[in-house]
């Protein structure tokens, strides 16, 4: 069960990656139920997997590994995920930013905010409308880039948790 709902939260995070920039109820709403609906069947099974492998006595070790792993787990994955979002979408306004002055190229490079702000002093309202469209593919890009990674991230578990884990089947036979 835990493999299957690792695989169909991995294949939500890929839902997701495809998610242009024009907001898109029904297909957000879908990766939505997809990815709580993987979720709850991966969550459960990985703590009973955690908390079962260590005897009553021992339950609240089972359950501060169980809470260390997904803290350690979350912030590797926010970290490398950060990463491969900040890239993209710097590489991307590299490019839509030339020819810029440098403070300003600069600031545009760093976040994204800047599509919700007015055009500064000197940039034509038409440059700076192209600007905001860079600015929203490149955050774009650098999410699908992101939620692919952990889409193919979370199915590659979820392959490894179906081949390594032990079935019930062999915990029965114990």
């Amino acid at each position: 069960m835990g493999s299957t709902g690792l695989a169909i939260f991995g294949y939500a995070l890929l839902h997701f990656s495809r998610l242009g920039v024009d907001f898109d109820f029904w297909y957000f709403s879908i990766g939505v139920m997809l990815l709580a609906l993987g979720l709850a069947l991966c969550a459960t099974p990985a703590t009973v997997a955690i908390t079962q492998a260590l005897p009553t006595s021992k339950q609240g070790v089972a359950s501060a590994v169980n809470d260390t792993a997904r803290e350690v787990g979350s912030a590797i994955g926010i970290a490398v995920l950060g990463a491969a979002l900040t890239e993209a979408y710097k590489n991307s306004m590299e490019i839509a930013t030339k020819g810029l002055d440098e403070q300003i190229a600069s600031k545009l490079q760093s976040s994204v905010a800047f599509t919700k702000m007015p055009a500064p002093m000197g940039i034509p309202a038409d440059k700076w409308n192209q600007l905001v469209a860079s600015g929203l593919e490149a955050f774009r890009d650098g999410t699908q880039n992101a939620l692919t990674i952990a889409g193919c991230v979370a199915i590659a578990g979820a392959l490894l948790i179906l081949i390594i884990a032990p079935s019930k089947t062999a915990q029965l036979e114990k």
